[in-house]
């Protein structure tokens, strides 16, 4: 399986579509489900979540704003990363400091395993070289801790229990050399 990987500054209506369905398709795999957040960057919430029905609206609609690398597969969007550039990361208790912010991240089950991650990673520090490069996840999402591990990422901030009952939030950096 060759997958082609696109950097994209600005999305078109084609491409906003595939980002749209494989949201509404993968929300519930995220903890908690992107239609139970308002932003990409913000403070996660906690507690009782209120889904939104129509699926991640409010998620989709902000991160529109944002740059992609996305993951074609015979013209067809089968992943993607979003990303803020030159993001402010601020975690209470923390330094705070400005990153390429990785906001999301999204392969199809039947393309995972075939590198996607690793090389949309690559491309966003292949892009901005010299510059940090920063996301968050949640501490049992292991496939994504081991790509991290593997281009160098190093824990910055672990918010205890944040997303529930033993499931820390987790903020990695990679720094630049600027």
């Amino acid at each position: 399986m060759e997958l082609e990987i696109v950097s994209v500054d600005v999305l078109d209506e084609e491409q906003k579509k595939g980002i749209w369905e494989l949201l509404k398709a993968y929300d519930r795999e995220f903890i908690p489900p992107l239609s139970a957040r308002n932003s990409a960057f913000k403070k996660i919430p906690s507690g009782i979540l209120e889904l939104n029905e129509e699926g991640p609206v409010v998620y989709f609609n902000e991160i529109l704003n944002y740059k992609f690398v996305l993951a074609l597969l015979d013209r067809k969007i089968v992943g993607f990363m979003s990303y803020i550039p030159d993001h402010v990361v601020d975690v209470e208790g923390y330094e705070s400091f400005v990153a390429e912010y990785a906001s999301t991240a999204i392969v199809t089950p039947e393309c995972r395993g075939h590198g996607a991650m690793q090389r949309f990673y690559q491309a966003i520090i292949d892009e901005n070289p010299g510059k940090n490069v920063a996301t968050r996840t949640w501490s049992g999402n292991a496939a994504h801790l081991h790509v991290l591990e593997k281009h160098g990422f190093e824990l910055y901030a672990t918010l205890k229990d944040d997303r529930g009952p033993g499931i820390d939030t987790v903020y990695y950096i990679r720094r630049g050399n600027k």
